[in-house]
C-alpha cells in the first residue's frame, strides 16, 4: 500500500471526516462504503455548473472498497435515510478514489 493510500484509509476511517454509506447498482446488493462528503467549491447556491444539478453534494469513495466496481451515473448512495443518485463520477489520477456527484 503506497503512502497516499494509506492516508486516504486513515481518513476516510476517522470518525469526524468519514461516514459510513450503502452503495448500490441496481439490481445487485448494496456495498458497505465510507465516504467523505463535500459541496463543490466551484458552485454557489442557485448557481450551480453546467451539467450539475443544484444542491448536489460530493462524495469521494475509496475504490478499494468497492471490489474492482467502477461507478456509473444512476447508481445509489445512501447516507442514513437519505438516498442520492450519482450524477457524474471522476477518479483521481492515482486511482486511489472516486469523486461522486450526487444528488436527491
Amino acid at each position: 500500500m503506497s503512502a497516499f493510500a494509506a492516508m486516504l484509509e486513515a481518513l476516510h476511517a476517522d470518525q469526524n471526516i468519514g461516514v459510513d454509506a450503502l452503495y448500490t447498482r441496481a439490481p445487485g446488493p448494496g456495498i458497505a462504503v465510507r465516504v467523505s462528503l463535500s459541496h463543490p467549491s466551484d458552485q454557489l447556491p442557485g448557481l450551480g455548473a453546467v451539467g450539475v444539478r443544484a444542491g448536489s453534494i460530493t462524495a469521494d469513495v475509496l475504490a478499494s472498497q468497492l471490489g474492482g466496481m467502477v461507478p456509473k451515473r444512476t447508481d445509489t448512495l445512501t447516507i442514513g435515510a437519505i438516498t442520492y443518485r450519482v450524477e457524474d463520477v471522476e477518479r483521481d489520477p492515482l486511482g486511489l478514489t472516486f469523486r461522486l456527484t450526487v444528488a436527491q
